[in-house]
């Protein structure tokens, strides 16, 4: 779990703010939660989009996920420009067998079983950097 120095709505002191995502729905859905022991306020959300800062927080702490697709096929294509938002023109320059995806764990796990939907194997790597 990830966290982060914010300020407590109740009493504007700093807090720890616990956040991550998680999937609904079909969907990556990002969380926060607090517990501010100064004046006691106990403060949780969904979101549905957590913003940029939240995310590199997360990687930073449980690494970059890079999602691995082993062979090239025209449905792995296909699934991929559903998937992903990218153009025709960069679908085609994909270099597969390859990675074609890297961002959080919980994202690339979506798209991993995105991908399963439409039969095409996928595998998620930790990414070593």
């Amino acid at each position: 779990m990830a966290s982060i120095i914010d300020k407590c709505t109740g009493c504007g002191k700093d807090v720890a703010v616990a956040i991550g995502q998680s999937l609904a729905n079909g969907k990556v859905m990002g969380w926060t939660a607090y517990h501010c022991s100064q004046c006691g306020a106990q403060v949780e959300s969904d979101e549905a989009e957590l913003p940029q800062s939240h995310r590199l927080a997360i990687m930073k702490t449980e690494g970059t996920w890079n999602l691995f697709i082993s062979k090239k096929t025209t449905r792995a294509l296909y699934a991929l420009r559903k998937g992903l938002p990218i153009s025709l023109n960069e679908t085609g320059k994909l270099v597969l067998p390859g990675v074609v995806a890297s961002g959080t764990k919980t994202e690339m796990e979506l798209l991993c079983q995105q991908l399963a939907r439409l039969s095409v194997s996928s595998e998620l790597r930790k990414s070593s950097d």
